[in-house]
């Protein structure tokens, strides 16, 4: 009995089911799917020596990895058990125009490149989630970012040549494996989640796992990890809350954030010579995100509809513009929604709103059950891709591992909902990396 079957079934896992699960958690598709997470946030790098050779042999672990899911999965079994509800159309929908959009870029064999991959990305979460069940597909994820994490620390500490940032004022900062402590940052985020939420024994050693974890963020400097993190842990927080006192929260919430809109559109002040915004006599560093912001929408009249396509915009001419008016170019634009209006454009934006609106609004009906149901580390890893898209870039990264997180955790969501019955299954059942014999 594969861990697929007992998902779609509606009976609960019994002790000679659970054998089978921890058999099937050694077969090498489990293995590909925790490959395939760590590499999604390893990225070579100039202290690796990220040469092509490097570059095609991680494409190529992807290429494996994928294989040995597709061999082991089915992609009808998958939308059946992820169900075919409104929401899981409309993601899919999404994505697929998305990844179209390429079709149409200025950089149109890299743009084809990474609507393939883009696709190829939630292709595997959906399988994972067909294959492994909304849970433990999760847990397989949870487990890899945290492997990567602490190797990636170890490294920093003992290796700092290759484990910290090496220039200017990051000098020092901990990155470990990924190619800058941003993404070092949000991988650390992502595996205090899944730790604080696993049923670890004995509670000393996941104590001991937090605090390190606690370290690696505090030494990666990464603003943006920290605030990932405070995010997860207030939706958990939340989520535990009795029924009437998470809607009293929310409604705090909503408020509080209607009132910082009020008071930022009324009060605000953006200098994009400086890049920085002021409020109430208040200078707010965006690190120049303000001046590569306009510059995206001074280039993108006439593309307002379908948008640049896939790495369509950062062509190697308007890197020249951009570096003419500023004396540095940073291709980015450090804001996943900016990035997808600019590439994908007006269609691409409502598209993903829409998708967003639905899931949140689902969550939001469910938040009393996500306890019960073991689905809290999937809401939180949602909720914390949103707010992580506020600052940086990840909606529209092919291989970023931040985005097949969200991926994991929505189709997991979504499959649990759309089929209660099958929330009777163990949440906490073994994953390749800790999976021992059941005697």
């Amino acid at each position: 009995m594969t861990a697929a079957a007992s998902f779609a079934g509606t009976a609960r896992p019994t002790a000679a089911t659970v054998p089978s699960m921890v058999e099937a958690s050694r077969e090498p598709a489990g293995w590909g799917l925790a490959l395939i997470c760590i590499l999604s946030f390893w990225t070579p790098s100039a202290e690796f020596g990220a040469s092509m050779s490097l570059v095609a042999a991680r494409y190529g672990l992807f290429a494996l990895s994928i294989g040995l899911l597709l061999t082991t999965s089915s992609v009808r079994q998958s939308i059946n058990i992820v169900g075919r509800s409104a929401i899981t159309a409309l993601l899919l929908a999404t994505c697929a125009y998305i990844a179209a959009t390429s079709l149409w870029s200025g950089s149109l064999l890299s743009g084809i490149g990474k609507g393939m991959l883009f696709l190829e990305s939630l292709l595997i979460a959906l399988l994972a989630v067909g294959r492994f069940g909304p849970i433990r597909a999760l847990t397989i994820c949870g487990s890899a970012v945290l492997a990567f994490v602490f190797v990636g620390s170890i490294l920093a500490i003992v290796y700092p040549v290759l484990g910290q940032e090496q220039w200017g004022d990051h000098a020092g900062m901990w990155k470990g494996l990924s190619n800058q402590k941003n993404l070092f940052g949000a991988a650390v985020a992502i595996a205090f989640i899944a730790l604080l939420q696993r049923r670890t024994r004995p509670l000393g050693l996941k104590l001991i796992g937090l605090a390190l974890l606690a370290i690696a963020m505090v030494k990666s400097g990464s603003r943006g990890g920290e605030v990932d993190l405070a995010a997860g842990l207030a939706f958990l927080l939340v989520t535990r809350l009795p029924n009437k006192y998470q809607r009293i929260t929310l409604l705090l919430i909503a408020g509080v954030a209607i009132a910082l809109l009020l008071i930022l559109g009324t009060n605000i002040d953006i200098d994009t010579r400086s890049g920085n915004i002021g409020v109430n006599d208040v200078e707010l560093d965006t690190s120049n995100r303000i001046k590569i912001w306009q510059f995206g929408l001074d280039g993108f009249k006439g593309y307002e509809l379908f948008g640049f396509g896939l790495e369509g915009f950062w062509t190697d001419q308007r890197a020249l513009q951009f570096f003419g008016r500023n004396g540095w170019v940073l291709p980015d634009f450090h804001n996943g929604y900016f990035s997808l209006l600019i590439d994908a454009g007006i269609i691409g934006i409502v598209l993903f709103g829409a998708t967003l609106l639905a899931l949140s609004l689902s969550l939001l009906g469910n938040l009393h059950r996500l306890r019960v149901l073991g689905l809290q580390a999937h809401g939180a890893l949602i909720f914390m891709f949103l707010v992580h898209n506020l600052y940086e870039n990840t909606i529209v990264r092919a291989t970023n591992g931040t985005l097949f997180i969200f991926e994991v955790a929505a189709f997991g969501y979504l499959a649990a909902v759309s089929r209660r019955p099958a929330m009777q299954q163990v949440a906490t059942v073994p994953d390749p990396l800790t999976a021992l014999p059941v005697r």
